[in-house]
């Protein structure tokens, strides 16, 4: 089994349904540090702002989710039974990952991070 498919599990394990909801990329702050220490710069701060994301994402979704549900409800063409349950199962798959994400958060597992660099001069 690949490093890459170890840390697929690990992450469906301990992420749940954001491991397979969530579509941005998933980088170690290790990884990220060291590309781009090896590319030639010098981290000069580093902020963690989940807090400003998964938190305010999830209250945001729950203080205006019969609006978002009307917008996502909106995009259906046709109005079939099964059409009709395949667009709510859609929106409570949206729901449960913003309440997921700031679960995960809370816990440890994910973070946004800023990191601010500057190109080391004497490379």
């Amino acid at each position: 089994m690949t490093k890459s498919s170890l840390s697929k599990i690990r992450d469906l394990v301990r992420l749940g349904i954001v491991s397979l909801t969530w579509t941005s990329e998933h980088y170690e702050l290790e990884s990220v540090k060291l590309l781009l220490s090896g590319s030639g710069f010098e981290i000069i701060d580093i902020q963690y702002i989940g807090s400003h994301v998964y938190e305010r994402l999830a209250a945001y979704y729950i203080h205006n989710r019969t609006i978002i549900k009307n917008i996502i409800l909106k995009e259906k063409t046709t109005t079939t039974y099964y059409q009709n349950i395949l667009y709510e199962v859609i929106e409570r798959v949206v729901y449960i990952s913003a309440l997921k994400m700031k679960e995960a958060f809370q816990k440890g597992f994910i973070d946004y991070i800023l990191i601010k660099a500057k190109l080391d001069q004497l490379q």
